[in-house]
């Protein structure tokens, strides 16, 4: 099993409830996909919005650089629906991408496990492998995902 993790949209669609109200706003103008990358690619930086009715080189520049990022129909309405602001603060998603992290950390940990790895053995991988501390990954080990307030309260009326 690799150690390397890499995020997925689907993923990102698991812990939306933990993502900033930005995000969820960005997700509703432009599309998951769309803002998924924006977040994966700029997170943490003030992405420029292009002002096209000023038709200025630095306008047609900005939104090129958009279209090829998130595509024509996508970068339109994010245009659309920022027009007159600068720049779009994006976020980094920390709390979202930590409990992906963690999420990743106890699947590798259970599939370590089921191929007849020890415990000792697993956790000494998993520390060198994400750079943590042999307490904060038996920590993450202990935790159980985080889930949506809402889906964990319909759960104990469901039977």
């Amino acid at each position: 099993m690799s150690l390397n993790w890499e995020m997925t949209e689907q993923d990102f669609k698991d812990v939306e409830h933990l993502l900033p109200h930005s995000v969820v706003a960005l997700i509703t103008v432009i599309g998951l996909e769309a803002a998924f990358h924006m977040v994966k690619v700029w997170g943490g930086t003030n992405y420029p919005i292009s002002n096209r009715r000023r038709n200025t080189r630095q306008s047609r520049i900005l939104h090129a650089q958009l279209v090829e990022d998130i595509g024509e129909e996508a970068a339109g309405r994010l245009e659309r629906a920022y027009v007159g602001q600068p720049f779009l603060a994006i976020p980094r998603c920390w709390d979202a991408m930590r409990e992906l992290r963690n999420r990743f950390i106890r699947r590798q940990y259970d599939a370590m496990s089921a191929e007849g790895l020890s415990d000792l053995f697993i956790v000494r991988e998993l520390v060198l492998a994400h750079k943590l501390s042999t307490r904060n990954i038996r920590y993450i080990l202990k935790e159980a995902d985080r889930e949506a307030a809402a889906r964990a309260q319909a759960d104990l009326f469901a039977a």
